[in-house]
């Protein structure tokens, strides 16, 4: 079962690439669906838009995603209001792209 923001994530990149949501997994590679530095600034101000604008994405980070996995969690970790220490830890062990929000 889909997390809300794995599925969030999942929705903006089959719409915005035009393909089935179903299509769309967390091991895709970016390269694999044609996804590019580009497409992936989009997402980001998507993301952003959705959130009212509320906290700019961390757009350094995007190049160092790799897969759409990745980029889930780098949504997940920039969605969470409480920055505690459990946060923290849930982003180094998401990876060391999401570790450095």
């Amino acid at each position: 079962m889909k997390s809300p923001v794995q599925a969030l994530v999942h929705r903006l990149v089959a719409t915005h690439l035009h393909l089935d949501q179903a299509s769309i997994a967390d091991a895709k590679g970016f390269n694999e669906l044609g996804v590019d530095a580009l497409d992936l600034l989009f997402l980001a101000l998507r993301l952003e838009d959705l959130d009212r604008g509320r906290r700019d994405f961390p757009v350094d980070l995007l190049l160092e995603a790799r897969t759409v996995g990745e980029f889930v969690a780098l949504v997940s970790v920039w969605l969470q209001e409480d920055e505690s220490t459990d946060a923290d830890a849930d982003a180094r062990r998401a990876g060391p792209c999401v570790a450095r929000l």
